[in-house]
């Protein structure tokens, strides 16, 4: 792709080479400060139900969707080495996390001219989501790191072919599809946009035949890849209860991502960022239109998928949408300001305004991140701590619903857990008072809903503990019991 500003080559290459290694120098940082905060329930439950089984086990063992198979496998050869902690468990997310980083610019100088491939880059290695999954202990960095190698291979494989590309395609995007099931989304997306991009000038002629090929090699890898626990996930998705699993309707899911995204970028970088991402995909469709087809069918065929099996929606199932996205908005801020300089015939500024908007983005993604570090995801053991703190004389301290799963497995398995509403009503009106720790409001109100309510109505709100997940803050209520 022809370069629209040069110097020296040489000098040009160098500095960009300097500012390419400051990028992922700051992104290692970020992905790795904070790793042994609390663990999340999710967390939890993959680390007690799979990290600490034998690695053969891993690959037969199937109970609930926490099984993210080869990041099951990673993990628990990193609790082996270092030790069961939370670092341990999520040093393998984060080290994926910063893999992504040189690999996002791979794809993007596939895609963009130099300058608008550093913004880009830069604008991922500051993206909150992308830290906050690159210290999740779960596969989805995995997923994010093979949809964006796979797609920069692919690209690759288009134009120029070669057993080789097409073989190293296959096996990275059967490897995402190991980390998390919904990379097969990626997958077929690519397979779309290959089908009904118009080839690029100098790719091979035969180009759909080796696109199905690699697709129908991906899902048989990847059904041999989970081919002994297959039985076990379907009897499972066919019998789980599914109240309270994800959002099953747009009114309801909507808000939740729009709310997911002002935590990462605040409003205005919200409305900047669907103001670009718009204008660099319909600018992509031209120019690349391979890529802007790919993610747009992916999140498509996510989409049916959902709607056909009859499952919930959460947006971290989307997350592998987030370097296209921020491909997206990156050319769309170089084509806005290069249509703003020709406008204000300021063509001498051009590189600044071009770069200008993907700037704020960057400013406005760094300004969320102290929140990231502040908080822990889920702050189990601030709560817990608090609680034992204040009680008195004779006072039960007991967690009720998720919380006390995550409780039970993994910060206090003997802390009093909550049978019943009669239960808490006695400690309150007869015993000697409790303190109750809660977390996730809305499974409360669908699962114990009495509960909840009674918790409203009867008990006093003594403090909340922040966490960085959606509904994840851990809740801490109190009733003095007889005098």
């Amino acid at each position: 792709m022809k370069e629209p500003y040069t110097m020296n080559d040489q000098t040009a290459f160098r500095q960009r080479s300097i500012v390419f290694m400051a990028i992922l120098l700051i992104g290692a940082v970020l992905r790795f400060y904070g790793l042994g905060t609390d663990l999340w329930l999710d967390e939890i439950a993959s680390v007690v139900t799979y990290f600490r089984l034998p690695l053969p086990a891993i690959f037969s063992t199937y109970y609930s969707a926490n099984q993210h198979l080869l990041y099951s496998a990673i993990g628990s050869l990193s609790i082996a080495a270092f030790g069961e902690s939370a670092w341990a468990a999520r040093l393998p997310a984060a080290i994926m996390g910063v893999i992504a980083l040189p690999a996002f610019w791979w794809m993007a100088r596939q895609v963009l001219a130099s300058a608008e491939a550093l913004w880009a880059v830069a604008l991922f290695s500051v993206s909150y989501h992308h830290i906050w999954f690159s210290q999740s202990a779960r596969g989805y960095s995995g997923m994010v790191l093979c949809s964006i190698l796979g797609t920069a291979i692919l690209l690759r494989a288009e134009r120029v072919g070669g057993l080789w590309s097409w073989c190293s395609y296959i096996l990275t995007m059967t490897a995402g599809v190991g980390f998390l099931q919904n990379t097969a989304f990626v997958a077929g997306g690519h397979c779309i946009g290959s089908m009904l991009a118009p080839a690029e000038e100098g790719a091979p002629r035969l180009r759909r035949f080796p696109i199905l090929l690699s697709t129908a090699c991906v899902a048989l890898l990847s059904l041999a890849l989970h081919s002994l626990v297959i039985n076990a996930m379907l009897r499972y998705f066919d019998k789980v209860d599914r109240t309270g699993l994800g959002w099953s309707d747009l009114p309801s899911f909507a808000p939740v991502v729009m709310t997911g995204l002002r935590a990462g970028l605040g409003l205005g970088g919200l409305l900047l960022l669907f103001t670009m991402l718009l204008c660099g995909w319909i600018n992509l469709v031209r120019r690349r239109p391979l890529v802007a087809i790919s993610a747009v069918a992916a999140a498509l065929l996510n989409v049916a998928a959902l709607i056909i099996l009859k499952q919930g929606a959460y947006p971290r199932s989307f997350l592998y949408l987030l370097p296209f996205a921020l491909l997206f908005a990156t050319r769309g801020s170089f084509w806005i300001g290069a249509l703003i300089a020709r406008l204000l015939a300021a063509n001498r500024y051009r590189p600044f305004v071009e770069a200008f908007p993907v700037a704020l983005l960057v400013v406005a993604s760094i300004s969320t991140l102290p929140a990231l570090y502040r908080y822990p995801k889920q702050d189990y053991r601030g709560a817990l701590s608090y609680a034992l703190r204040n009680r008195g004389q004779g006072e039960v301290v007991a967690s009720v619903g998720l919380a006390a799963v995550a409780y039970r497995q993994q910060y206090a398995p003997s802390l009093t857990v909550v049978r019943s509403t009669a239960e808490l009503s006695s400690w309150c009106r007869e015993g000697a008072g409790a303190w109750v720790l809660y977390s996730f409001t809305r499974d409360m109100r669908l699962r114990n809903s009495a509960m909840y309510d009674f918790i409203q109505a009867q008990m006093q709100p003594r403090a909340t503990f922040r966490g960085t997940l959606g509904d994840g803050n851990l809740y801490v209520a109190h009733c003095p019991g007889r005098v």
